[in-house]
């Protein structure tokens, strides 16, 4: 009995190869968590989910959307994820295109993702805005075309590019006229 309890062991560089592929599985699906969900009623009655969140085989974090059909049509278990802003964006590419304030909020945040970190969607219009590459950037999700072309929103907001909770959402863009 001993001797079969023993043959069954792994050995130390075994055991460590194990934890360590764990551990990358864990990590690479840790990123993919779904974070910042709004919800919002498109004018034909689908419901449409945005996130942030790590597409699969990338390591930038971005605005993501899944579309809930309405009562009249069959569902899958499973929502299709689409990337709401182009994959090709230039959100970041290094650490050096960040200014020194948002440097210093991102290490004050513990911010390790890389990519579209904030969002705010006004529910009525689809304007999103969203920090990025050390700029504000506003863009207008439609409904029915995918991938907005983003824009960069004018420089002398009154608002932090880096958070996006200072922004006077309260009013829902009341008083906000940016740049279509």
């Amino acid at each position: 009995m001993d001797k079969e309890r023993s043959e069954n062991k792994l050995s130390w560089p075994e055991l460590k190869a194990v934890v360590s592929d764990l551990r990358r599985q864990l990590s690479s699906l840790s990123t993919m968590v779904p974070t910042s969900i709004t919800f919002r009623t498109l004018q034909d009655g689908r419901t449409r989910i945005y996130f942030l969140s790590t597409p699969q085989n990338t390591w930038e974090n971005t605005l993501l959307c899944a579309d809930i059909p309405n009562g009249n049509q069959p569902t899958s278990m499973r929502l299709q994820w689409q990337c709401v802003i182009e994959s090709n964006f230039p959100t970041i590419s290094t650490a050096d295109k960040y200014s020194r304030e948002e440097q210093l909020i991102r290490e004050r945040k513990r911010l390790t993702t890389w990519g579209i970190n904030s969002y705010e969607i006004h529910s009525d219009s689809g304007k999103i805005i969203f920090p990025a590459a050390g700029s504000l950037f506003q863009c207008i999700d439609s409904g029915y075309s995918w991938f907005p072309v983003p824009n960069q929103a004018a420089d002398d907001l009154l608002w932090s590019k880096n958070q996006l909770t200072n922004l006077p959402f309260k009013s829902r863009f009341g008083g906000i006229h940016l740049q279509s």
